[in-house]
């Protein structure tokens, strides 16, 4: 159960948009702790129809209350750390054997561009479906 009630929030930014001083004043940061709490027990589509607040309004508060954690741009890519094999390890071995018995033995790091053209000749050949 939340801390606050959908209904109860709702009440609460009701009350406060018939006191609030013009259509353009800053919703306090109270309200806006509430709409994001929210969040973690229901759906945002259910909050912003609930509170009578739009989306962007409440992206924003939830970036304002956890900058570090807040997604602000839902396309955005984690960078991965790049990292090269150890000098020690064994290079990596791909046999690819045909359905004729024939054995294709790749040393490496065989490009994709390689493999590709492996496959293709290997469709053209009738050995694998297209």
């Amino acid at each position: 159960m939340p801390a606050q009630s959908l209904e109860q929030a709702a009440a609460a930014f009701a009350i406060w948009r018939s006191k609030r001083k013009g259509p353009r004043a800053h919703t306090p940061k109270e309200l806006q702790q509430q709409a994001v709490a929210l969040l973690s027990e229901y759906p945002e589509r259910t909050v912003i129809d609930a509170l009578k607040v739009s989306r962007e309004s409440l992206n924003r508060w939830q970036v304002q209350q956890a900058p570090e954690t807040a997604i602000t741009d839902k396309t955005a890519f984690a960078v991965l750390p790049t990292s090269s094999p150890e000098p020690d390890t064994k290079p990596s071995l791909l046999i690819i054997e045909y359905p004729n018995g024939m054995k294709l033995h790749l040393q490496g790091e065989p490009s994709i561009t390689l493999l590709s053209s492996v496959l293709a000749s290997l469709t053209r050949l009738g050995e694998l479906p297209a």
